[in-house]
């Protein structure tokens, strides 16, 4: 029997989980992990359950998934030259026109292409790539360096590789207008459009996770861009490409170092600012510049226990220059695209500072087709500055909104959090009335049934059963890993329970790492009592 579970209690502890250990093995996932636990729960046998004031203690700190602030923001070229801010089919319209009257204007051709795939018709689309192919393939015909030709062919290429995820298109494209600006440093737009094809590469590589690859290419799209701007200092367009780059090149070198996100962000928004003149819109570049600004703010305090807090120890220089982003945003109100990011984005730099005109800019937030998700943005803001009356009038607003699993979910984390552990799981079984596969709201009312001491059984294996298939970064894993390990330990079942809290400490997140690692090391010293 011993040697069955210390066999089982190997199995579990291999780590990492998402690669071979140093001895070569894989860590089991899934079904493989649970048998392996239920292994153990046989080898461990009924054991007695721990004294009521110990019980009492690990119910307590059970807790659920942290309230998560998602605060990016992905602007384009095409948004800072005003491009995006107009109805697609109006878009549609003019670049019709424009290629219309110039059949042989690239730009205008490729305007046209862009506004085709704005309104999603791809086929004609890529028609029209086609035959600005063959305009330009004719001058290269006639002279094999003909360089702005060579650009212009370029441009079609990258252009054709972006939007059809044409890997050959796009290595065609690198090398013509790497040669095109190297005879010709004039052709401004071969090293633009470099630039904003490798700013695209390193979103790619940055989302795979390979950050060293990320930041070379940023690296040199902010070469290629800073070169364009020399060579076209009173275009827009380069200067939008270089702004992007140096944003994604504060997102992905920060490595979770905040001040360093925020001066690079906000050395790139004021350098773009100066240059919104060059812009036929100057306040809507700046206002979306800003944008930049704010998000960068929102994301360093957001993210912090007490946003608030956060938003107070900046110091006196970034707070002022964070609500300097309340006039700037003003413009980008009414923006087709980004209005409710801005006004969004105000109320929530208004609230962390306390400004008086929080409420109103929350008004004007919540008036939009999005107002569900403004109300549960703020229902959680609210927890975690602990103001019961406020979350209550929210969670009323938000169930007016939208009474489905998603809002429900939302106001049952909202009343656990504030100890009203009953009305949490009526919510969450509201959640799966709505939804029946709502797997955070299952794990929401098993660790609350847990909290209540409900029914504990059920409990179990409602986060046996979750936990069999759940991935790794879902956001219930942590809690129901936590409350599956506390609840065997409950019963007294410690080799079982150690086993789950110790991958319990390994997931969880810094709000509730304490907690669980409390747990952890009184299980470890109750199951060491029990082996002496």
């Amino acid at each position: 029997m011993a040697a069955m579970r210390d066999q089982a209690k190997r199995a579990l502890r291999l780590r990492p989980r998402t690669a071979r250990t140093a001895a070569g093995f894989r860590p089991l996932r899934g079904a493989a992990r649970l048998a392996a636990v239920l292994a153990l729960a046989a080898a461990a046998g009924g054991q007695a359950p721990v004294d009521p004031g110990t019980a009492a203690a690990w119910r307590e700190r059970l807790g659920f998934p942290e309230v998560r602030f998602d605060f990016q923001l992905s602007l384009s070229v095409d948004d800072l030259l005003g491009l995006s801010a107009l109805d697609p089919d109006e878009r549609l319209a003019r670049a019709e026109a424009g290629a219309e009257d110039d059949p042989d204007d690239v730009e205008a051709g490729l305007e046209l292409v862009h506004a085709l795939l704005a309104v999603g018709d791809r086929d004609e689309a890529e028609a029209a790539l086609e035959q600005l192919r063959e305009r330009v393939g004719r001058r290269l015909a006639a002279d094999r360096e003909d360089w702005p030709a060579v650009a212009a062919m370029g441009r079609i290429a990258a252009t054709h590789g972006l939007a059809f995820r044409r890997t050959d298109a796009l290595r065609s494209a690198e090398v013509m207008l790497q040669a095109s600006f190297a005879n010709d440093d004039s052709l401004w737009r071969a090293p633009t459009t470099l630039a904003s094809f490798y700013t695209w590469l390193a979103t790619r590589a940055a989302a795979a996770g390979d950050v060293e690859e990320a930041g070379r290419m940023l690296a040199a799209a902010e070469e290629l861009a800073g070169r364009a701007v020399v060579a076209a200092p009173d275009e827009l367009r380069p200067h939008a490409v270089l702004f992007l780059a140096r944003t994604w090149d504060a997102v992905v070198g920060s490595a979770g170092d905040p001040d360093r996100l925020l001066a690079r962000s906000l050395e790139a928004v004021d350098a773009l600012a100066a240059e919104s003149g060059l812009g036929d819109d100057p306040a809507q570049v700046e206002g979306l510049a800003e944008l930049v600004a704010a998000t960068a703010f929102l994301g360093v305090c957001l993210g912090a226990d007490d946003p608030r807090e956060a938003f107070d120890e900046l110091g006196d220089e970034r707070r002022a220059r964070a609500l300097a982003c309340l006039d700037a945003l003003a413009p980008v109100g009414g923006h087709r695209v980004y209005g409710q990011k801005a006004r969004q984005s105000r109320w929530l730099l208004a609230w962390l500072a306390r400004d008086p005109d929080a409420e109103e800019l929350f008004e004007e937030a919540v008036d939009s087709e999005r107002a569900a998700d403004v109300l549960t943005l703020r229902l959680g803001l609210e927890q975690l500055v602990g103001e019961p009356e406020v979350v209550a009038a929210v969670a009323e607003r938000l169930l007016e909104a939208r009474d489905d699993a998603r809002a429900r979910l939302a106001v049952g984390y909202a009343s656990a959090r504030l100890g009203d552990l009953a009305a949490a799981e009526a919510h969450f079984a509201a959640a799966l009335e709505h939804d029946p596969d709502a797997d955070e709201a299952r794990v929401g009312r098993a660790v609350a049934r847990l909290r209540l001491g409900g029914d504990e059984e059920a409990a179990r294996e409602t986060l046996r059963a979750f936990l069999a298939d759940a991935s790794d970064d879902h956001p219930a894993r942590a809690p129901a890993l936590f409350a599956l390990g506390t609840a065997l330990a409950l019963e007294g079942n410690l080799e079982e329970a150690l086993a789950w809290l110790e991958q319990a400490d390994e997931a969880a997140p810094r709000r509730s790492a304490d907690d669980v690692r409390a747990t952890l090391e009184e299980v470890r010293a109750l199951a060491g009592e029990r082996d002496g």
